[in-house]
């Protein structure tokens, strides 16, 4: 027991521990720290069937005793602002959740649930700012084909007059060259 109760309080992982209706038991200090509260009760969310936040495709699965994995943003700010909040957190962060049943999977009776959050919201905006890139690229080698292309037919136009120009002016000076050795040796293509 002494190791399980370790791992809860040392793990860096966000826990909170649900009795069977949702409501919050117990929360480890990862939990307090990623939330910015230094007790529980700083959180008056509503139990977890209730909570706006969890989606109902998630409480229908949790209540046929199904593990549940998903992403959630909160917005700190307007948490606070309908009294759900007091911690020091500010602005909008996103969270990987994952919820799991107690007992039920054992075949006893389910005695709770088991949640565990991680924050991701650095990871979302490295993967928003990669888009961004992407996107970019996209552009950047979208304007480089067009310039390509357009520079294909520059150089293809300049070409063709300055050969065109270089045939007409040899054409000029091979006319005096033709009539003094005579029309006959010479052929006119």
């Amino acid at each position: 027991e002494d190791l399980f109760r370790s791992v809860y309080t040392e793990s860096p992982i966000s826990i909170e521990l649900l009795d069977v209706s949702g409501r919050i038991v117990d929360v480890n200090k990862a939990c307090l720290d990623m939330f910015g509260m230094h007790d529980a009760a700083d959180r008056k969310w509503p139990a977890l069937f209730d909570d706006p936040i969890v989606p109902d495709d998630v409480k229908k699965a949790l209540l046929k005793n199904e593990t549940v994995r998903y992403e959630v943003s909160m917005d700190f700010d307007d948490l606070r602002t309908h009294g759900l909040y007091k911690g020091t957190r500010h602005g909008i962060a996103s969270f990987d959740v994952l919820i799991c049943p107690l007992g039920a999977r054992v075949g006893s009776s389910l005695t709770g649930y088991l949640v565990e959050m991680q924050e991701v919201t650095g990871l979302k905006r490295a993967q928003q700012q990669l888009r961004t890139y992407q996107e970019q690229l996209r552009s950047l080698a979208s304007q480089l084909s067009v310039a390509e292309e357009r520079e294909r037919r520059r150089l293809a136009a300049d070409l063709h007059d300055q050969v065109g120009q270089a045939l007409a002016v040899i054409k000029l000076k091979l006319g005096p060259v033709r009539q003094a050795i005579g029309n006959s040796e010479i052929k006119s293509y």
